[in-house]
């Protein structure tokens, strides 16, 4: 898995309506449609990772989220209404407030990436 965050928010498109052609500005190529842009966006997220730190980031960054420097927009985990945790992935705890339980959520996936690449 790609780091999808980053990935999105580099490779955004920017359309010429001059020429009709796409713009990325993450790597300044140049497509001749949305469709193609498209295409581009896709094999940049389904690249596999390269090593099993950059496995390692790219779970705690799906499921942390990313700084912020407004403290109620920190990281993507955040506790309900009902006091059940959500993270930054859309897993919703089942009680209320169990940080044991999103850490071994957190931990399987961590481990499910890693045995992507092992």
């Amino acid at each position: 898995m790609a780091d999808i965050r980053k990935i999105l928010k580099e490779h955004v498109a920017d359309v010429a309506l001059a020429d009709g052609v796409v713009h990325c500005r993450g790597d300044e190529l140049t497509f001749d449609s949305m469709e193609a842009f498209g295409r581009h966006v896709d094999a940049l997220l389904s690249r596999p990772p390269r090593s099993r730190e950059e496995v390692v980031a790219d779970a705690l960054a799906t499921h942390l989220g990313e700084p912020d420097p407004l403290p109620e927009e920190s990281f993507a985990v955040t506790v309900g209404d009902d006091g059940r945790i959500r993270c930054g992935c859309g897993w919703t705890g089942s009680v209320a407030v169990d940080t044991d339980e999103w850490r071994e959520h957190l931990a399987d996936a961590i481990l499910e990436a890693l045995g992507r690449v092992e």
